[in-house]
């Protein structure tokens, strides 16, 4: 009994579709094919990143706050591109204008004014309008203040330089944002590099996430998060390392730099402090928590007495610069909501 075939037949005998699947599945595991492939896939993304900008994360950021579902997707996009375009030891970032963000990220630009809105009104970003009388046009630039952890700085997560918690994102030529502009990715796959960056191993950038642990950070549905990692694949920012079947494991795309710099103390957020009074390492100064005062102690006593902003930069210009963005804080509309609502 002759077995039917529904593909035309070759005059040699066998099926024209079946000789050209093998075909395929033999050019598909030769090496050269596989390389050169590899190097398309990869064309213009970075074996390894040349530059970076730092993304908060753990306890108190955006992504942890997004994870737990009290901040939207497209919020914490917008938050996590106008803190690439901000100072990270600052947190300033340089004039962004509603319409150029809605053009890079490819949203309506009634949306990034909602977004900032939120943003705004939730303590995560401080606006500084330029040019009020000119607020209403699209291509007026305004200046954010990012706020990195949104917590009092005693309970800012700290890595072990004593610096806040951040991790490195790739930024430049081949990077995440570099492709979401030029349309290569949407803002939910960009949103999604980050997901993958902060759960890596920041060394290796090697990550290991399955669906269900992606699904319940990003609530996107399986089919949603499977069509990300190809997509991520297809322009060579992600390179699955594991075999189907297993769990997920893939490196990400450019790579950390072979050897960690080492990051300079960027903020006194690690100063000792107590439940009234954040202290200079001397002892001998301390700022209080409720109204941002200074005080100093008198030599060879145990009292405090209220000194001046002038009387402090005039004896210890370090202390002071510590302390200033620490009465910026405490005295900022944000953090005193933030203080009452406890």
């Amino acid at each position: 009994m002759h077995q039917h075939y529904p593909y035309p037949t070759m005059s040699i005998g066998f099926p024209v579709g079946f000789a050209m699947h093998s075909l395929l599945c033999i050019i598909e595991k030769c090496p050269l094919y596989r390389s050169i492939m590899k190097q398309l896939t990869l064309f213009g993304v970075a074996e390894v990143q040349t530059s970076t900008c730092q993304v908060p994360v753990d306890k108190h950021s955006i992504l942890s706050e997004y994870s737990e579902r009290n901040v939207t997707g497209l919020a914490t996009a917008v938050y996590l591109y106008i803190n690439e375009h901000s100072n990270w030891k600052t947190g300033q970032s340089h004039g962004l204008s509603y319409s150029g963000i809605a053009k890079d990220m490819h949203i309506p630009r009634s949306q990034v004014i909602q977004a900032i809105n939120y943003l705004v009104e939730s303590g995560w970003l401080k606006k500084d309008v330029r040019n009020k009388s000119k607020a209403h046009h699209q291509n007026t630039a305004n200046t954010y203040l990012v706020i990195h952890h949104k917590c009092a700085p005693e309970d800012v997560p700290l890595d072990k330089d004593g610096c806040p918690k951040k991790c490195a994102m790739p930024r430049g030529e081949g990077s995440p944002t570099a492709l979401l502009k030029d349309g290569q990715i949407c803002w939910q796959e960009w949103l999604y590099c980050h997901i993958l960056k902060a759960n890596s191993d920041w060394k290796t950038g090697v990550v290991e996430m399955t669906i269900k642990q992606a699904k319940k950070v990003m609530r996107f549905s399986v089919e949603k998060i499977c069509a990300f990692r190809k997509s991520l694949e297809r322009v060579g920012l992600l390179e699955t390392l594991s075999k189907p079947f297993r769990a997920w494991v893939a490196q990400l795309r450019p790579a950390p730099y072979e050897k960690r710099r080492n990051r300079r103390w960027e903020n006194p957020k690690g100063m000792p402090c107590d439940s009234k009074y954040w202290y200079s390492f001397n002892k001998r100064w301390r700022v209080s928590r409720e109204d941002g005062h200074i005080q100093t102690l008198l030599d060879g006593t145990s009292k405090w007495r209220h000194a001046n902003e002038f009387e402090l930069e005039s004896s210890n210009a370090k202390i002071y610069k510590d302390f200033k963005p620490i009465i910026e804080l405490v005295t900022s509309p944000y953090y005193q909501k933030l203080m009452t609502s406890q």
